[in-house]
């Protein structure tokens, strides 16, 4: 994949497992614009592979949104990142060369599956180094050892009771919900995307700590 490099390979800090890390350049996504996007792999094993047997868990934690972990009682929908795609055709690629960054890029996305919080800090750390804002977003910030995440990370919450705990742990939070005209705390607002259509590269809101502003709510993708 000519667009696509490899950036690490380590430690699942979810389950001891190899995971590695990629970073393609240009992305097509509308959703996000055309930005970097960082994707996290269970190393030898397809994707999809990964979720039928559950070692998904390498790169994605205890994310409820999992499909050995999806509960629609308690949920909406399950992950919506299709790893048919773009997952399954960075792991089957041969010829990914390492990245040598050249300049310092204005926005990346990690996690563009995976959560960055399964990558070793002081790798996530550099990766964070390569733009001048993040866009993360992280299932694991009840986990005291992921604290650090809260300086550019989300935390992806699906309750107020979530939002509120999350929020005394010092993070600002991205909240799913059910129905588009649900009712907002007076510290959160609608993704501008669903909105207005703006892109992730413009708004550039969710980033965690990186700027001061209100918590973001988008209906269940």
């Amino acid at each position: 994949m000519a667009n696509t490099r490899f950036l690490w390979s380590g430690s699942s800090q979810y389950t001891g497992n190899t995971i590695e890390a990629f970073i393609t350049l240009k992305s097509s996504n509308t959703k996000t614009g055309n930005i970097p996007q960082i994707t996290i792999l269970p190393k030898n094993i397809k994707p999809t592979d990964a979720l039928k047997t559950g070692q998904d868990a390498d790169v994605c934690g205890n994310c409820p949104l999992r499909p050995k972990l999806f509960n629609p009682d308690t949920h909406d929908k399950a992950c919506y990142v299709n790893c048919g795609f773009a997952p399954n055709a960075i792991a089957r690629s041969k010829s990914i060369t390492d990245f040598q960054p050249k300049s310092i890029f204005n926005v990346i996305r990690i996690g563009a599956y995976g959560d960055g919080a399964s990558v070793e800090k002081k790798a996530l750390l550099k990766m964070v180094s390569l733009a001048k804002k993040v866009l993360n977003y992280t299932h694991a910030w009840a986990d005291k050892k992921f604290n650090y995440l809260k300086a550019f990370s989300m935390a992806s919450v699906h309750s107020i009771e979530e939002k509120i705990k999350a929020q005394k742990l010092g993070f600002r939070t991205f909240r799913t919900v059910r129905f588009a005209c649900s009712k907002l705390d007076q510290d959160e607002i609608v993704c501008p995307n669903f909105t207005r259509s703006i892109t992730c590269e413009a708004c550039k809101l969710c980033v965690g700590n990186q700027v001061k502003a209100k918590n973001i709510v988008i209906p269940s993708h």
